[in-house]
């Protein structure tokens, strides 16, 4: 170093390697603060000669590596980008090394969108190399629509069904999961999409998920009669009370269906049944708009009062 500095000018590039590799064995020696003072020092040198390499975008990422050691994330997030953006300019788009840039974003990014931008710019990379097949192609698109999955439960926690659908449809572009379909499914009934929820449920009636043959026949249920397909609500609500999984759904279910064909003392007497049977969803009773019929008949509204107490 000593020597360049007294016989180079300040813009060589073996004068930035130098800084940058005495910088790196700074943060070998667990010296921090030295390393951030000679690989800020490259990064000048590179920028000020314009001498924007690979060996600069290995400065970017030591600078990048020594703020996440000293624990300044936000630092360390910011060189990581530059890292990535300058070693996206220097090398061909389908260039397979990108992919450990990429996937190694996960160390660097707190952020859910951060990650799941990356990742998919790794799968992409797969892609373009036709790998997208291979064990770690899977392995990352899985984890996106991971990603994907509980972002979607969140929303949907939140009432946000616009969103929380968005998010299924994105889990499914990168993996079949059937828990996302079912899902989109109620999200779509949520939003009043009968037609279409029931088009999303039908593809899981074969499905052998204890999950979802768990509920397929009470959700499809529900979509059917909201829509007016009586005959087909009442074939769905027979089977999944022939299941015996939960007797207090399976009443809330017949309390709604008769409810929707104007019988108040059968959609009384089931929704009696229901909660006697342990159906709890108080929330569900008072807001379920196809129970106007029985609103305020005093019964029901005795019901209430006895779930609320």
């Amino acid at each position: 170093l000593d020597f360049y500095q007294e016989n180079s000018n300040d813009t060589t590039t073996t004068l930035n390697i130098i800084l940058s590799n005495i910088g790196a064995i700074y943060f070998k020696m667990a010296e921090y603060t030295k390393a951030l003072e000679y690989n800020s020092k490259a990064i000048k040198f590179f920028e000020r000669g314009v001498f924007l390499n690979k060996e600069a975008a290995k400065a970017y990422d030591n600078i990048s590596k020594t703020y996440k050691m000293i624990g300044d994330a936000v630092n360390s997030a910011i060189y990581r980008g530059k890292y990535i953006r300058l070693y996206e300019s220097l090398v061909p788009e389908n260039d397979t090394s990108l992919i450990s840039v990429y996937s190694e974003a996960i160390l660097y990014y707190n952020s859910i969108d951060s990650l799941v931008f990356y990742f998919k710019k790794a799968l992409n990379v797969y892609k373009l190399n036709s790998l997208e097949k291979t064990q770690n192609a899977q392995e990352l698109s899985y984890l996106v629509s991971l990603i994907y999955l509980n972002k979607g439960k969140e929303a949907f926690q939140l009432k946000d069904f616009v969103n929380s659908l968005n998010n299924f449809d994105s889990v499914l572009r990168y993996d079949y999961n059937v828990e996302a379909i079912n899902y989109k499914g109620l999200c779509l009934y949520n939003l009043h999409k009968y037609s279409a929820a029931i088009d999303v449920y039908s593809t899981l009636l074969l499905c052998d998920s204890p999950y979802i043959k768990m509920s397929i026949n009470s959700n499809i249920g529900l979509a059917y009669a909201k829509n007016g397909q009586m005959i087909e609500a009442r074939e769905a609500f027979l089977k999944f009370q022939a299941q015996k999984t939960d007797l207090g759904r399976s009443f809330r279910n017949w309390a709604l269906y008769y409810a929707l064909n104007s019988d108040r003392e059968k959609a009384i007497s089931n929704l009696e049944l229901a909660i006697n049977n342990g159906y709890k969803d108080i929330e569900w009773l008072i807001n379920e708009e196809s129970l106007g019929l029985i609103r305020n008949d005093i019964r029901y509204i005795k019901l209430i009062e006895k779930i609320t107490n």
